[in-house]
């Protein structure tokens, strides 16, 4: 699907099919930048698509490390996606939003919570999960099930070397750190 529609849509990576949809609002320090450069395998993270990603990656194992913009880790730690339809068989599924079984399968075959994501200032895949989980829990979205998850996911980015320092900016004279937006959550 991917080739037919690379070769019938693009003409440019600009152009590629998978940059036409909506990207999430940013909510405070959490920004969703793609950079002309998601791909379909992107979206079959980001789809929780686990036993494809997995098969696509065994495959090709250079493909976790070469595509640019955004990490492929980020698009499993921040599933969150703009679709024109409300499809029922998500409503149940983004509850919780995040798969832990795509993130463990993504840092067992080489991903890095500390990879740095340029689109947003550096920081890391780890730092933009913190922001993240730290924007929802400060508008009271967060469910006692995301929450369970956020915890066993943060225990796995740990267990992968996560940094206990992160570098954060939220305009404020007490400063965010991993500690802080650990207790908040």
């Amino acid at each position: 699907m991917d080739r037919v529609n690379k070769f019938s849509r693009a003409r440019s990576m600009r152009d590629y099919w998978t940059h036409l949809r909506d990207m999430p609002r940013a909510r405070g320090l959490d920004e969703y930048r793609e950079g002309g450069n998601c791909t379909f395998l992107a979206l079959a993270i980001q789809a929780r698509l686990t036993k494809y990603v997995k098969t696509k990656l065994d495959a090709e194992p250079g493909t976790l490390k070469s595509k640019s913009g955004r990490p492929l880790l980020d698009y499993a730690l921040r599933p969150r996606r703009v679709t024109p339809m409300t499809m029922s068989s998500h409503s149940v599924r983004d509850k919780c939003g995040i798969d832990i079984e795509m993130v463990q399968s993504l840092l067992d075959r080489g991903a890095n919570p500390n990879q740095q994501v340029h689109l947003n200032e550096g920081r890391t895949v780890w730092a933009l999960f913190l922001v993240s989980c730290y924007e929802s829990a400060l508008r009271n979205e967060a469910t006692k099930l995301l929450k369970e998850v956020w915890f066993r996911v943060c225990k796995l980015m740990i267990r992968y070397h996560a940094s206990s320092t992160a570098w954060f900016s939220n305009n404020t004279s007490q400063p965010l750190t991993v500690e802080g937006i650990l207790g908040v959550l």
